[in-house]
């Protein structure tokens, strides 16, 4: 039985349970055993159990998107792990593009990834038949490993080979999610999170916009908790400026709202973020048909990927 470690973030966590779903029948051939960190239980040590498996699986599964690359776990912990393991011929690594992203300079670029030629599956017409293309691709993948661990290609671990016997002894399903509901407090809290998040994450990107690139100058200035603008200067020329704040003029729900230029009001904006939630986690949805994005109802954005957003239409003017 070959030892499979799903990394993921918890963003793409429903892509990660339809995956898993179809890898049920390399589950019922015996020929896998899964494990992801929702197997973990209350009072388990996080670093050393996800450790653990870390080091004793034979395939390493990175399910890769914007939010896989902005994990600090997923990315610094896991993902670096991995290629230590991968480089040094104790692991077998397959990514999976989930979600457009900047994959390519990442790595683990250097490796074949699936779907064929890297299309992330949520842009295949059919999901599932884009799931079920990477299961076909992972059986052959699982085929050599499974040759390597049994002396064809390599020599088995014994205590590799003890730890599987330990964990499967006493099997269940790894499908425990449940329907999770949030409340406006939730909502409120969270915007109030997200907030904080882009302005320190203004306030360290312009630093660092200054320190590589002479002649480049800039402000990020608070107003109050709930507003603060950036101005960027070449060569001592204004070359763009913007305010971000958090509005309540439209609907019942405050949202972020972002605004070209410097302004106090805060009834006219360019775009904007609003909460919002599915049946697992909270996330930001651009508003008003965003930056001539067409306002997409499927985004559900982290932080730090509403923060990079935003960033792009600040520091365009010096990217022309």
């Amino acid at each position: 039985m070959v030892r499979v470690f799903l990394s993921y973030a918890h963003a793409d966590e429903a892509l990660r349970h339809k995956f898993e779903t179809h890898l049920a029948m390399l589950k019922r051939e015996g020929e896998i055993e899964v494990w992801h960190d929702r197997e973990l239980v209350v009072g388990d040590h996080l670093d050393n159990e996800i450790s653990e498996y870390l080091e004793t699986a034979d395939l390493i599964v990175l399910l890769v998107s914007a939010d896989f690359l902005a994990s600090y776990y997923c990315y610094e912990r896991e993902m670096t792990r991995s290629l230590e393991r991968a480089e040094g011929g104790d692991v077998r690594l397959a990514p999976i593009i989930l979600r457009a992203c900047d994959w390519k300079a990442t790595p683990f670029a250097k490796y074949v990834l699936a779907p064929t030629d890297a299309k992330p599956i949520v842009e295949h017409p059919d999901i599932d038949a884009a799931l079920l293309q990477v299961v076909n691709e992972l059986r052959r993948a699982i085929a050599k490993t499974a040759d390597q661990r049994s002396g064809k290609g390599g020599v088995v671990d014994e205590k590799a080979e003890a730890f599987v016997e330990d964990r499967v002894s006493d099997p269940r399903s790894s499908n425990l999610r449940v329907r999770k509901e949030f409340s406006d407090a939730d909502a409120a809290r969270f915007l109030d999170e997200a907030f904080e998040f882009m302005f320190r994450f203004f306030e360290n990107t312009v630093a660092e916009l200054q320190r590589r690139n002479p002649g480049i100058e800039g402000i990020v200035k608070r107003a109050n908790a709930e507003r603060f603008s950036v101005e960027l200067f070449q060569n001592g020329s204004r070359a763009s400026s913007a305010t971000v704040f958090v509005s309540r003029s439209y609907g019942s729900s405050p949202m972020i709202a972002y605004a070209n230029g410097l302004t106090d009001q805060s009834n006219s904006m360019n775009g904007g973020f609003r909460v919002d939630h599915d049946d697992q986690i909270q996330f930001l949805k651009p508003w008003m048909f965003m930056f001539g994005r067409g306002g997409d109802d499927d985004a559900k954005l982290s932080n730090h990927g509403a923060a990079e957003l935003l960033w792009e239409q600040v520091v365009a003017p010096l990217q022309r």
